[in-house]
């Protein structure tokens, strides 16, 4: 019944019109079988294929369908609920036996028949809407006693907003759970708060399968602690954002609250705002791959502290038109003055590119454009050595002809440290040629930013993971023992900002990610914090399975930071720098002969050339 009441409503009309063919076929039957007192000697097929009485029952039963159709009995059976489809229902009979009896008067054969026809019809139809307005209204009450198995975290003022959105959703929090020992034992809105130690005893009590984390003014450590709590119980965990990101929505049914992995992962991560503030003021900023994961939070973070003008390149239309859009939208609300200037084009353009920055005179580059999808890029060699080394030379050569940039960031990756892949050979060629032109050119202020991977940046496994649990999975993870640095996107931007900004110029600077991650591990958890299981030899009725595939070509199984362990400290503990003396005098000499074999389409040659290249110089 539940899976009825979610089919379409025509789906449902269609099934209760072949309802309504054999009710009144049932009826009249019985009728005629009572009227002539010969039901036990009269079958079912004498009767069908009687002309005078199978003609007159086609006839008065298409005259019925009439009056249904046209009294919209069974369109809105499930959309206005029992009372106004009763009343439907008892006009559209009482219309059709009205108009029945002035045929027959009017013809002369009019028979008590008739009557009891009436009669058995009416009652059998009502009787039947009668028990499908119970059922639906039973399921109803069913659900929403099942959506009582939710509880809400937190009696405040977030607590009793989500209260009320899911009154609305028609679901009922079984309880609230709060620290705070003046609201425990009380009541709001009708539900009763407990304390954080009732935990175990209210997951038995009222099943419960859910619970909402509603303190949005809880820091990351404190969030930490908390999720780890609850997750011991082997619940789904809903999180209400922080407080900022509250005041960035207006209406709160557009808030995500979908649990984040970086939410148990994040640290108190700080970096020096003013410092950040104070050097991007009223500056002309240029960002590349402005519409990419890094890219859209660098443009929005760094829109934020008060630039005269943001210069945002990407070479994707949609990538590009989603984060100006958002920009302009953040400028309208905050009545921020800044100009905000959009670039549609390739850092390949060698010619436009120059004109553009030519044109805008931008003081500080952040360089974040590139292909980084490692299977992606493992597939088209050619086109990523085009994009990340032939653009990011170009942008580089551009920069340092250019008087007006003090400062040049370039956005790198730990895939970079001895690369098994194309794309961190790539990268790694563009941090080495950097170094090199930041040896020459003392005028602007070099930055090499590395790290490893975000959450909730385009290709992230969190998302994909995310996306094979609600599908029912399974998960696919390559190795039980494959190993991932992780931080969230808007702490390493913030730290890129400090790093390449406020620190000594001309490094290469490593963020602190913390300790790796066990994709596997990753996976365990994401799966206990939807409130499912495993499923494997052990528990053979879990709901999620977890698959192996193998590494990919290129995948390493662990990541590295840093070609060398001597990572030298700055005024910021999440920020080091490394000294790495891969400088070559012929490296101009090198990269020509790599971008010859390149327009010369020798794809084997310069995977050749290049493998000798970083092998010699790292």
């Amino acid at each position: 019944m539940i899976g009825f009441s979610s089919l379409p409503k025509q789906l449902k009309a269609i099934i209760f019109y072949i309802i309504d063919i054999i009710i009144y076929f049932f009826s009249t039957y019985i009728i005629y079988l009572y009227y002539y007192k010969s039901f036990l000697e009269t079958k079912l097929s004498e009767y069908l294929f009687l002309p005078n009485i199978s003609f007159i029952s086609i006839v008065l039963f298409l005259l019925y369908l009439i009056f249904i159709k046209l009294f919209r009995v069974n369109e809105i059976l499930f959309r206005s609920g029992g009372l106004i489809n009763l009343y439907n229902l008892i006009k559209a009979n009482l219309a059709y036996a009205l108009t029945v009896t002035l045929i027959t008067f009017i013809f002369g054969i009019f028979d008590i028949y008739l009557i009891l026809h009436f009669i058995s019809l009416s009652l059998f139809s009502i009787l039947l809407r009668i028990f499908t307005f119970l059922g639906i209204n039973y399921l109803r009450n069913f659900s929403n006693e099942a959506a009582s198995n939710i509880l809400i975290y937190g009696a405040g003022e977030a607590g009793t907003k989500i209260y009320n959105f899911l009154i609305q959703q028609n679901k009922k929090p079984a309880a609230y759970i709060d620290d705070d020992i003046r609201k425990q034992y009380l009541s709001i809105n009708n539900i009763k708060v407990y304390s954080k130690n009732d935990l175990a005893k209210l997951i038995k009590k009222y099943f419960i399968r859910e619970i909402l984390i509603a303190i949005p003014s809880l820091n990351i450590l404190e969030r930490k602690k908390m999720i780890e709590l609850v997750s011991s119980h082997n619940l789904k965990i809903s999180i209400m954002p922080q407080v900022q990101d509250l005041l960035d929505h207006k209406n709160f049914q557009n808030i995500n609250m979908e649990f984040q992995l970086s939410d148990l992962v994040s640290r108190n991560i700080l970096y020096d705002s003013q410092e950040i503030k104070n050097k991007l003021d009223n500056k002309s900023v240029l960002i590349t791959g402005a519409g990419g994961s890094i890219g859209s939070e660098l443009c929005k973070q760094i829109f934020f502290y008060n630039c005269k003008k943001i210069i945002l390149i990407d070479m994707s239309e949609y990538n590009l038109f989603r984060i100006v859009n958002l920009i302009h939208k953040l400028k309208i609300e905050k009545k921020i003055n800044t100009e905000i200037v959009s670039c549609l084009t390739n850092l390949c353009d060698k010619n436009n590119l120059e004109n553009l920055i030519n044109l805008h005179n931008p003081e500080i580059i952040f360089h974040a454009a590139a292909y980084k999808h490692v299977k992606l890029v493992e597939d088209n060699i050619m086109e990523s050595y085009y994009n990340n080394v032939i653009g990011s030379k170009n942008l580089i050569d551009i920069c340092y002809k250019n008087s007006n940039i003090s400062n040049f960031i370039l956005v790198s990756t730990d895939k970079a440290v001895r690369p098994s892949n194309f794309m961190g050979k790539t990268k790694r060629i563009i941090e080495i040629y950097l170094s090199n032109v930041a040896k020459q050119n003392t005028k602007i202020k070099y930055a090499v930013v590395r790290f490893g991977n975000v959450f909730r940046s385009s290709g992230s496994i969190v998302p994909i993971f995310s996306e094979q649990i609600k599908s029912g999975g399974p998960i696919t993870v390559t190795a039980k023992e494959v190993e991932r640095y992780f931080m969230s996107i808007n702490e390493a931007v913030g730290l890129i900002l400090e790093s390449g900004l406020t620190l000594k110029p001309n490094n290469i600077f490593v963020l602190n990610m913390g300790k790796p991650i066990k994709i596997y591990d990753l996976a365990c958890k994401m799966i206990s914090y939807y409130g499912l299981t495993i499923k494997n030899e052990i528990n053979p009725n879990g709901d999620i399975e977890i698959i192996f595939t193998g590494l990919s070509k290129g995948e390493k199984m662990h990541e590295e930071l840093s070609y060398t362990s001597d990572l030298k400290e700055t005024k910021n503990k999440d920020i080091f720098f490394v000294i790495e003396n891969n400088i070559s005098n012929d490296l101009n000499k090198t990269i020509l002969e790599f971008d010859n074999l390149y327009f010369s389409n020798k794809k084997q040659k310069l995977l050749s050339k290049i493998d000798d290249f970083l092998m010699i110089i790292d």
